[in-house]
């Protein structure tokens, strides 16, 4: 399940257009958290544990393509291919603060 998951968001993060209002709110989330967490509990709204919930499939892989983007790109400390989610980076504290 992973696996798949994983090849669809290299395909949406080529195919998509930064929105920093939502890497924003993604980054806000994460700097609320109290220990490590999962991007997919953190965005209820759009995941039922690891499932995309029905209708929002779109919003919930741009969600899952930013915050691949925010680690690849040194801004949050996590593993992209699971999700998990460990906190901010240095760099990620600043860029919140740039973007608020």
């Amino acid at each position: 399940m992973l696996g798949s998951l994983a090849i669809n968001i290299a395909i949406m993060e080529k195919k998509m257009r930064r929105d920093m209002d939502l890497v924003r709110d993604i980054l806000l989330r994460i700097e609320g958290l109290k220990g490590d967490f999962n991007i997919y509990s953190m965005y209820p709204e759009y995941f039922d544990q690891y499932k995309v919930v029905k209708g929002t499939e779109e919003q919930g892989n741009l969600v899952i393509a930013h915050y691949g983007l925010l680690v690849k790109s040194g801004f949050v400390d996590g593993v992209a291919q699971t999700g998990n989610v460990h906190g901010l980076t240095w760099d990620g504290h600043n860029l919140l603060d740039k973007l608020r």
